[in-house]
Formats: structure tokens, sequence, C-alpha cells
């Protein structure tokens, strides 16, 4: 079974929190969200998120550990065997992308001018 986890600034403190997500308005279209999370202190807790910077957890970690979330920029490092050099590999390519949920799945996006977004 796979964590659900989401993550966000919060309106008031603009610090980030990671908890459970919902809407916090009277509407879904209202575009108001909170997070519900556990603080040691004072239990479980409930706030108000900027909705841009809300990102899911994408079940994946970095080399440190560290959990990946949607709209997390990350350092890809790739080695081209095809394009080498008497049979030598190349250098690493490094390339920074950003994690993004397209399609019904999470996916490395370069940030690339339309048609070739998807690229």
């Amino acid at each position: 079974m796979r964590e659900i986890l989401f993550r966000a600034k919060t309106v008031k403190n603009v610090h980030w929190i990671w908890g459970d997500l919902f809407h916090a308005g009277t509407e879904p279209s209202d575009g108001e969200f909170a997070i519900s999370y556990w603080d040691d202190e004072d239990g479980w807790m409930n706030e108000n998120v900027q909705p841009g910077t809300i990102g899911q957890f994408t079940g994946l970690t970095d080399k440190n550990g560290k959990r990946i979330f949607e709209g997390d920029i990350v350092e890809c490092v790739s080695w081209n065997e095809y394009f080498s050099k008497d049979g030598k590999p190349m250098e690493p390519f490094r390339r920074k992308m950003f994690v993004d949920y397209r399609k019904g799945g999470f996916k490395m996006v370069e940030p690339m001018p339309e048609p070739m977004k998807d690229n």
C-alpha cells in the first residue's frame, strides 16, 4: 500500500507542512484548501494552505532518502552510451527537471516552450 501524503506552505506563517489535504471552503470550487497533520504538542491540527504550493508525495525518495513531491526540482544524471566516442562512455549529462503529475502519473519534465513541453 502506498503512502498518500501532501505538502504545502501555510497561508498564515508561510512554512511547509505535510499531511492529509482537504477542501477548506464552503464549496470545492472556491479554491480553499487545508492540510490536517499531527503536532506533538497540540495533537491533530488543520491549517489553510496556499493552493499554488500543494504537491503530492510521489512515493519516491532521492539518493539521500528525502521524499520527492510534485513540484520539486530534481537534477537528473544520465550517461548516453549511444553517443560515446571510441566505445568510451561520455561524461554524465546533468540537467534540472521538475516533477509533475500528468496523464495519471508522476513525470520529470523539462521547462520547455509548447509544443515540446512533454519532451
